[in-house]
């Protein structure tokens, strides 16, 4: 008899057998919880000679139960076996098994074998004596789930037998040109959401993002919701040269040479620049006082080197007084 109790969310435990390229060997973990999505659970199929994509199945009266997706596969065709352990007694699951393509708003379709309490409340088993022949290279699609949506959450293992392999998908971050980084969470379980943090260096900004080959324009970050598939996200940083100069008015100015700087400075005003180096000669013709105070970081708010200046500096009128400013 099945029970109905409401339980918190717990996390979850998938333990594979090791085997090459499927995480490693390593433990998958997930959770079940109220945001996880949800289905209308399949009832647990009847015994089956030979199950197959598209076994007879029906509808449970268990509508919006959490679940979650494993792909799976296999090198070389062989019988599925399968056990989830439940962690207690009132921690009830069921799991199903869908060939391609697995569809949540269609649950009877692709359906191979489902199963509730085959090794024992609240325990699901998919045993060699149910025959569930998986084809080698073939992706099928395990469902682990609660039986309903009263009692769905609880902690649980399960392992798979043979040479089966639970695949997770990866998010491969680079940079195309310029320095910075860009940090992917990967690998990612089927169904999770994945991020990508991109930050650009020092001095740098980002200047486009293409996501799986297709241009998105300047991005802080990337979030795939819903992660089914490998992505790419190809980042290129390029030199902020528009604000390596400014003059720190109540508006700022912004300028990319030290020269365009001083052409507008007033009497008086502090030009500020990057630590970075400046190819120019720097000509100072005009009746007027200015303060050129160099070493900046991106940000404006601390010294943090020298500015250096690729030519020369002539003070041919007025004052100047330069701080952290070399000369090359």
């Amino acid at each position: 008899m099945k029970q109905i109790r409401l339980f918190p969310a717990l996390l979850f435990l998938i333990t594979l057998l090791p085997h090459p390229d499927v995480c490693g060997g390593s433990p998958l973990s997930g959770v079940l919880t109220a945001s996880s999505p949800t289905w209308n659970r399949v009832k647990d199929t009847p015994p089956l000679s030979n199950p197959i994509c598209g076994s007879p199945a029906s509808a449970s009266f268990n509508t919006g139960v959490p679940y979650k997706v494993y792909p799976i596969r296999t090198p070389v065709a062989e019988i599925l076996t399968l056990d989830v352990i439940a962690a207690a007694t009132n921690v009830d699951t069921f799991v199903a098994l869908y060939c391609a393509p697995f569809t949540p708003a269609a649950p009877l379709a692709n359906l191979v074998v489902s199963d509730d309490d085959s090794a024992g409340y609240p325990h699901p088993r998919i045993s060699g004596s149910d025959n569930v022949v998986l084809n080698a290279g073939v992706t099928y699609y395990l469902v682990v789930t609660g039986y309903s949506n009263y009692a769905p959450y609880g902690s649980f293992s399960m392992t798979l037998g043979g040479s089966v392999q639970a695949l997770q998908y990866t998010i491969a971050g680079s940079i195309t040109s310029g320095s910075g980084s860009v940090v992917c969470t990967s690998p990612v379980d089927y169904g999770d959401m994945a991020t990508c943090t991109i930050k650009p260096a020092e001095y740098f900004l980002v200047s486009d993002v293409a996501i799986d080959g297709a241009s998105r324009g300047p991005l802080g970050s990337v979030t795939f919701p819903a992660v089914t598939a490998d992505h790419t996200v190809a980042v290129t940083f390029v030199m902020d040269t528009a604000h390596r100069v400014r003059i720190p008015r109540p508006v700022p100015l912004f300028f990319p040479m030290l020269t365009d700087a001083y052409a507008v400075s007033a009497d008086g005003e502090t030009i500020q620049a990057w630590g970075m180096e400046f190819s120019e000669s720097l000509q100072l013709s005009v009746d007027k006082s200015v303060i050129i105070d160099g070493g900046f970081n991106q940000a404006y708010t601390t010294v943090t080197g020298m500015t250096a200046v690729k030519g020369t500096v002539s003070i041919l009128k007025g004052m100047a007084v330069l701080d952290h400013i070399e000369v090359k």
